[in-house]
């Protein structure tokens, strides 16, 4: 069961990176995916039907993508992806993608696909998952991190979770305080989306 604000749908929403193929440079360099002459194969984790291979040239990755990419059918896919690399202290190189996207040129550490080339966050006008959120789902959302972070679950209508052992007195109940207000503040919106009257509702619902 989602929690409050879950499976509803904003009209008009941007595309979410979390709905996106995406590449890292940084994650492929520490595999030794970006050394020229490289060649292998990787995958998505949600995906594993869907097969990419990849030959990394002194300046580029060139993948091959086969698999169904966002469709019913299957695809045959390749994209060359600019690699750039940049100076750092001590004598040592960082890798970046040079992104292709029109009038861009932007050096990127992640570059998206949502079934058509590999482009940075701007290029595809993408979201954060938390952009589609409004300020009771934000509120929602903190609430939820200080209960995990106490060890107790996500939902703001569970028991407030103990005080952790070893956790300042002090500490706990400034985060208990700002969970509580936050899972008023998540409750109230909730309950107006419903039609109610937040007027109406008690103080400390949390």
């Amino acid at each position: 069961m989602g929690g409050i604000g879950s499976g509803r749908h904003w009209p008009n929403k941007k595309v979410l990176i979390t709905d996106c193929r995406k590449l890292d440079v940084l994650e492929l360099n520490r595999a030794g995916a970006l050394k020229a002459g490289t060649i292998g194969s990787m995958s998505w984790s949600d995906d594993e039907d869907s097969h990419v291979s990849f030959c990394c040239e002194p300046e580029a990755l060139l993948i091959t993508y086969h698999g169904h990419f966002f469709t019913e059918a299957t695809l045959h896919d390749s994209h060359r992806l600019t690699l750039v690399w940049s100076d750092c202290r001590f004598g040592s190189k960082r890798p970046y993608f040079r992104c292709s996207g029109h009038k861009c040129n932007n050096m990127v550490e992640h570059l998206y696909s949502h079934g058509g080339s590999f482009l940075c966050r701007w290029c595809l006008n993408l979201a954060y998952p938390c952009q589609n959120e409004n300020k009771g789902d934000r509120a929602a959302r903190r609430a939820g991190k200080i209960r995990i972070k106490l060890g107790g679950s996500e939902g703001i209508l569970t028991p407030f979770p103990m005080q952790p052992k070893g956790m300042h007195d002090r500490t706990y109940i400034r985060l208990r305080v700002q969970s509580m207000a936050d899972g008023d503040t998540a409750f109230k919106y909730a309950y107006n989306r419903l039609g109610g009257d937040v007027d109406d509702l008690p103080v400390g619902v949390g």
